[in-house]
């Protein structure tokens, strides 16, 4: 099982004055700031993931602004992630639609074409085909029964946009993994999906519209879909958001999930510390001691300062040992 990290812009300001409660005067979001793998020293994830509405352009509002998004384009996902340093090259770099930008428009914004040509130019290794999120679920839904006039709408585009993906991805020699996204709005529904996916030639698939599901659910789909699928297909779950139950899925070894979240699921402990009720202010990795009177060890990058920092916010008195490192901002290339 393997974790990817679903960016949305997700760094911290390593010169953030807690005392005070504040960023340095003249603080440049991005350039004076520091991704998750930078402060920490290390990736506390097995790849990133970016998804095309986050970065967006004229037709999706994204989160990127104009010259970020222009910046991503122009240097590629790994260098604008901060990715392209040798220790971090073994990662991997996923990108998808962000169908959930686009849930209200009849038709996805984009087409396999368009999709395969940002993955390829952009540097990603791997990229998820077109969908279009369906939220319709019946648990015991068998094959293709049940479903709404507009979930089998959006069942069909998702699979007609795989099947140009894939023939894109292909004609154009891309140099990324092509994804084959499953949507449905039952078990049976997603095996079909899967199977046909599979039929295509994909030996690689994304579960789509996992979101709201709750863990049995998704369980109930993984079951249906691995039923109807070789064992040699990979897989890899879109917005998985259960982080408190990730035990229960360890025998799923052959996974891969995103979610967007603090990278508590991994096997040492990242805490997000919240100071003056602000939540995600810092990302310390604490690694606990077996004697309580010895301070915990935190890693950092670069020259570092340690310190102890006290505050009172909404959850009461707080006091952590912080390693942080001025600098100035960022060279820009």
């Amino acid at each position: 099982m393997k974790f990817i990290f679903a960016d949305s812009l997700d760094y911290v300001d390593p010169a953030f004055d807690f005392l005070a409660d504040r960023s340095p005067a003249g603080r440049q979001p991005y350039w004076d700031d520091a991704y998750p793998h930078e402060i920490l020293g290390y990736a506390p994830y097995d790849g990133v993931l970016v998804s095309r509405g986050i970065v967006g352009d004229h037709r999706v509002k994204c989160k990127y602004t104009a010259s970020q998004a222009r910046r991503f384009a122009l240097v590629g996902a790994r260098k604008f992630l901060r990715l392209d340093k040798p220790e971090f090259a073994h990662l991997d770099i996923f990108g998808d639609c962000g169908a959930f930008t686009y849930v209200q428009e009849d038709r996805p914004p984009y087409t396999p074409a368009e999709m395969a040509e940002f993955y390829d130019e952009c540097g990603f290794t791997h990229g998820c085909s077109v969908d279009h999120i369906i939220f319709d679920f019946d648990p015991a839904g068998v094959g293709l029964e049940g479903g709404s006039q507009d979930a089998r709408h959006r069942f069909e585009i998702t699979l007609e946009n795989a099947d140009g993906f894939r023939r894109e991805s292909i004609a154009m020699d891309a140099d990324f993994t092509p994804l084959g996204v499953i949507q449905g709005w039952s078990p049976g529904s997603m095996a079909e999906a899967a199977r046909r996916l599979v039929a295509m030639g994909y030996g690689y698939l994304a579960i789509g519209g996992m979101v709201p599901l709750k863990s049995p659910e998704i369980k109930l789909c993984l079951e249906a879909i691995r039923g109807a699928i070789p064992a040699s297909t990979r897989m890899h779950i879109l917005g998985f958001a259960k982080a408190d139950d990730i035990d229960s899925w360890l025998r799923h070894r052959e996974l891969r999930y995103d979610i967007s979240a603090d990278p508590r699921v991994q096997g040492r402990q990242a805490k997000l510390l919240s100071a003056g009720g602000r939540a995600g202010v810092a990302l310390l990795h604490l690694d606990p001691r077996p004697s309580g009177d010895r301070e915990p060890q935190v890693a950092a990058i670069g020259e570092e300062r340690r310190v102890q920092i006290r505050g009172s916010g909404a959850h009461g008195e707080r006091s952590a040992w912080v390693a942080t490192r001025l600098r100035p901002g960022r060279s820009r290339p």
